[in-house]
């Protein structure tokens, strides 16, 4: 936790978070089934599971593997 991580277009969101710099669009589909695109910005908290669509994000992880979205699905 507390690491920061860089999301490119096309990366799937490994870990829990919060965004630092960037902003972007988020599929959010396989987690939630919402079929429209989430925009994210500085602040923001993105899950785990998610697929990064366009910007260039970093993030913080603030939830290990074991409390991440997509362990407890």
């Amino acid at each position: 936790m507390g690491d920061t991580l860089l999301l490119r277009p096309g990366d799937r969101v490994p870990l829990d978070g919060t965004v630092l710099t960037g902003e972007s669009r988020l599929d959010t589909s396989a987690v939630t089934g919402e079929p429209v695109p989430l925009s994210v910005k500085p602040g923001s908290t993105i899950m785990s599971g998610c697929i990064n669509q366009s910007g260039v994000l970093t993030f913080r992880v603030d939830k290990g593997l074991e409390d991440s979205l997509v362990t407890r699905i």
